[in-house]
């Protein structure tokens, strides 16, 4: 059997859940690509590299979720096996959640990487401020003497440095219970897998 032909509802039970696996598998490979291209994203920062990796994620797993909304479909509708599918379907909503706290963990690191919260650029003015005044007399203030960023305007919102950090770890965490899930259920299935091809 092809597992990678495409999924046809009417094929048996015990083949649909073959192709959510492998269709399972496939995912974790495109994860594997896509945290690979943000790690070499936080490096070259081209903006044009993240994008078009974006892209062919996006693709990838749009093509994924179809597929498996075709096994769900085929188990509910042609077998009548709404067990099956309630597993099928608890996975894709852990999926999507995984998903959506990658983007948001990704997003919070290269942010934290490219230094664009204030309180980095604090950190290093108070390193260079440092270092100036073991050289120069230290009786003028700094750009940041009031308050403004220098600029004379109220600094944008954006988390703290504690905030930053506690939501990085909801993230992490939240996300941690999702892929425990997955297993969870992945888990079920290949047992139900294991009983069809006993019968």
């Amino acid at each position: 059997m092809a597992l990678d032909q495409p999924v046809s509802q009417a094929d048996p039970v015990d083949v649909l859940l073959q192709r959510f696996l492998h269709i399972q598998q496939q995912r974790a490979e495109h994860y594997t690509i896509f945290n690979d291209n943000f790690k070499t994203y936080l490096k070259n920062r081209s903006n044009t590299f993240m994008r078009e990796s974006m892209q062919l994620t996006t693709t990838a797993f749009s093509n994924c979720s179809k597929q498996v909304r075709l096994i769900e479909t085929g188990l509910l509708a042609v077998h009548d096996r709404e067990d099956l599918a309630k597993l099928i379907r608890t996975i894709q909503d852990h999926e999507r959640e995984k998903l959506r706290l990658t983007l948001t963990l990704n997003s919070l690191k290269s942010a934290f990487e490219f230094k664009t919260f204030t309180w980095q650029q604090e950190e290093d003015a108070d390193i260079l401020e440092s270092s100036s005044q073991q050289r120069t007399c230290a009786c003028c203030p700094g750009p940041h003497a009031d308050g403004t960023g220098g600029s004379g305007q109220p600094a944008a919102l954006e988390p703290t440095e504690s905030e930053y950090t506690l939501a990085v770890q909801d993230a992490q965490l939240t996300l941690n219970d999702h892929v425990m899930g997955i297993n969870e259920v992945m888990e079920e299935i290949r047992e139900a897998l294991a009983s069809l091809n006993e019968e």
